[in-house]
């Protein structure tokens, strides 16, 4: 009886072991998806206006794919941008695949999906996903 009572005792221990991890990976997984997505240490982009433009852009289209139809505000991505001359939205735009973001100001799509608050060469730049636009602000 003893054996049988050890027996069963270890295996409800391993039901609730199970579900504690089970738990623990769903919570894991929630806290990822409305986290804030930044790095402590932002990443740094260099080059010519065309470089960072296209990289800024691929950052942005990744980040509008990732959280469209969200509800909430999230901020992406924060880079440093060093270039020789100021980035400009028309610059920017230049490199957006138009079917995954809009931005209509620059003949880019039907909808205005971008706010560009950025006319810097070397600063840091927020990429932040709001319901329905995308973000893209100098900090500095």
């Amino acid at each position: 009886m003893r054996e049988r009572t050890g027996s069963l005792l270890s295996s409800y221990a391993l039901i609730w072991v199970t579900i504690g991890l089970a738990l623990a990976l769903i919570l894991l997984g929630i806290a990822s998806r409305y986290s804030l997505g930044t790095d402590n240490n932002p990443q740094t982009i260099e080059g010519d206006t065309g470089q960072v433009s296209k990289q800024l852009a691929d950052l942005a289209e990744t980040c509008w794919q990732r959280q469209q139809g969200e509800p909430e505000s999230t901020v992406c991505q924060v880079t440093d941008i060093k270039t020789n001359d100021s980035i400009t939205e028309g610059n920017f735009t230049r490199y957006l695949d138009c079917k995954k973001l809009e931005n209509a100001d620059h003949n880019c799509g039907q909808k205005d999906e971008v706010e560009w608050e950025v006319n810097c060469q070397q600063c840091s730049v927020k990429i932040q996903y709001r319901p329905g636009k995308l973000l893209i602000k100098a900090l500095n």
